[in-house]
Order: C-alpha cells, then sequence, then structure tokens
C-alpha cells in the first residue's frame, strides 16, 4: 500500500508542478494550441522599449530579450511584451542582441492580435515554442494521477472485501 500512495502522491505532485508551467507559460500555449494565429488580425504599433539583461544559473548564463510595444485597436490603448510563442531567452547572446537589433525603441511594427481578446497579441506569431513539451507532461502526469487513483481504490475495495468475511478456521 506504500508504493501505491508514494505513486499517487508523486503523480499529484507531477501534475501540480505540469499545471503551474502551463499556467506560466498561459501566452505560449494559448499561442500553439487555444487561439488560431490565421484568425489574428494586424494593427500598426511601435515599440516602447528594447532591452537586453541576463540571469545566471546553475547551467549557464542565460541572454533574455526585454521588448515592449504598443498599439490601439478601435480606439483602445493595449501594451505588450510578447514577441513569439517562444521563450524570450537563450544560452547564446547573439539571440538576444538580434531580437534587439531588430526591434529599436521607436521602430513602427505590425501586431497581431486575437480579434476576440486584443490584449493577447504578438509580434511574430509564426514563430513557435515548445509548448508541445509542457502538454505532454500535463497529459502523462494526468495519466499517472487516474492510474494511481484507480489503482488505490481497487485495491481499497478488494481488502475490505476479503477483511469482511470472517475467518474459517
Amino acid at each position: 500500500m506504500k508504493f501505491a500512495m508514494r505513486l499517487f502522491w508523486g503523480g499529484v505532485t507531477i501534475l501540480a508542478v505540469s499545471l503551474w508551467v502551463v499556467l506560466s507559460n498561459w501566452h505560449d500555449v494559448k499561442g500553439l494550441y487555444v487561439s488560431d494565429p490565421a484568425s489574428f488580425r494586424s494593427a500598426e504599433g511601435r515599440i516602447v522599449s528594447s532591452s537586453t539583461y541576463t540571469v545566471t544559473r546553475k547551467r549557464g548564463t542565460y541572454y533574455h530579450y526585454s521588448i515592449e510595444y504598443d498599439f490601439t485597436v478601435d480606439g483602445k490603448s493595449y501594451r505588450s511584451d510578447e514577441v513569439t510563442f517562444n521563450h524570450n531567452y537563450s544560452l547564446d547572446e547573439e539571440f538576444a542582441q538580434s531580437y534587439i537589433s531588430k526591434y529599436p525603441v521607436g521602430k513602427q511594427v505590425t501586431v497581431y492580435y486575437d480579434p476576440h481578446d486584443p490584449s493577447f497579441s504578438v509580434l511574430e506569431p509564426e514563430e513557435k515554442g515548445d509548448a508541445a513539451v509542457v502538454l505532454l507532461s500535463l497529459i502523462i502526469s494526468a495519466l499517472v494521477v487516474a492510474l494511481s487513483s484507480g489503482y488505490l481504490l481497487k485495491r481499497k475495495a478488494f481488502f475490505h472485501k476479503k477483511s469482511s468475511h470472517p475467518s474459517t478456521a
């Protein structure tokens, strides 16, 4: 029974972490699976900030870009920092610098937005990320939780059935 409980709680933990990853990367997931970028509309926008920064981790130094732009849809102003449906960092310093060079402050840009939710926008909708890995981990996590829960329920019912019969000795 200890193994089954460990399996169950391990599955719950994996599911919780997977949900956290999906929610923290919701823009990428929504851009790849929920929204249809082909149905996006476009508006003229302007880059309002463009910079790079670094984050050092055990695996190395990650080079990030931070680009903000504003645009107007039906008289309402919006601001976003989503350039692609992908991560905004790499271990390669030239990666971040290439985006800063491409999108300097003041540059006029075409912004692609969801017509049902203009706050959901991106500059490069064709640039896809690796959200498939996130969704796959979520599906596997859900299966682990479901299977371990089913196993626990079956064992519990089986043991209760056995113990409810009086022993014949």
